[in-house]
């Protein structure tokens, strides 16, 4: 074989001469009549190329407006040839004519590297309303709403759990009015007279028994810091002023004054008695009067 007969053949196998040429075709299956807005119908799309060729990916928007949902694709190989076929469901979502532009198909040469592109014929589609316009038919208005059956077997198990809610609701209410030794959880005002008259029959110190118990009367029933605070500093706050009015507040002063006297300087008074009938009349007073505002705090 001679030297241009062998360059001959290796020009031909670069530049691809005696390759089967590449061919390539692509059409659209619609329906060829009306198709309603909104509704579902087939459509199919059939893409053939040569064998010997690489077809670009296919892409739904493509046949855009369409909306698409793949059902199936088969793709066969015949006769040097490669068919793909895309069934889909489309629906159409513009009223009126439609028009869907050319598909392009573009194959590349395997061998070359040359392409091919060819288009598809452009697809006219008639989107109609889904109503027929001759027979509309009568407007539907909104439904009432339907009653729903009474279960009796729920509403009597909600009615046994709210019934035993209230109940733990009830004893953890009575349950915290307890001490921890049983007894009952008595009053602030009670429970003052109650020591005021233990204090009476004492052998503690009176006056230090008697003030000690205005201070926790104070703490309980008005929520003061009666226990911390002075004297002085206790008659002053603020909130004493808003929970009672002046008479009370100057009776207080002057009870104060005289326990703290007869605490730091016992010669000068020595006689329970008259503390404690002191003490227990601001009490019932405070009680009985309208002096007292909204700065009472409920008995925990």
């Amino acid at each position: 074989m001679s030297i241009l007969a062998i360059a001959g053949m290796l020009l031909a196998a670069m530049t691809g001469e005696g390759q089967p040429e590449l061919e390539a075709r692509i059409r659209i299956e619609a329906p060829d009549g009306p198709v309603s807005f909104g509704e579902p119908f087939q459509l199919t799309i059939i893409r053939e190329w040569s064998a010997s060729g690489l077809a670009d990916p296919w892409r739904d928007d493509a046949v855009a407006p369409l909306r698409l949902t793949a059902l199936k694709t088969l793709l066969v190989e015949e006769e040097g040839f490669t068919r793909e076929t895309r069934h889909f469901e489309a629906m159409a979502f513009d009223l009126g004519e439609l028009r869907l532009p050319p598909i392009e198909l573009r194959v590349r040469s395997r061998v070359t590297g040359s392409a091919l592109i060819v288009s598809s014929l452009p697809v006219a589609l008639e989107v109609r309303g889904a109503l027929d316009p001759a027979a509309p038919g009568d407007i539907e208005w909104p439904r009432p709403f339907a009653e729903a059956p009474i279960d009796w077997l729920a509403w009597g198990a909600r009615s046994v759990g709210a019934a035993a809610l209230i109940l733990l609701v009830v004893c953890l209410v009575r349950g915290r009015r307890r001490n921890q030794d049983g007894s009952e959880v008595l009053a602030p005002a009670e429970r003052a007279r109650r020591d005021l008259e233990a204090a009476r029959a004492g052998d503690v110190d009176p006056a230090s028994a008697v003030h000690c118990i205005l201070r926790r009367y104070l703490e309980e029933r008005f929520g003061l810091p009666a226990m911390e605070a002075s004297s002085e500093e206790l008659i002053t706050c603020e909130r004493l002023h808003a929970a009672l009015a002046a008479p009370l507040r100057e009776r207080l002063g002057q009870l104060f004054q005289t326990l703290d006297l007869a605490r730091f300087a016992p010669t000068v008074r020595s006689d329970v008695e008259p503390w404690v009938d002191d003490a227990q009349a601001w009490i019932a007073d405070i009680e009985a009067s309208r002096s007292v505002t909204e700065v009472d705090r409920e008995v925990a």
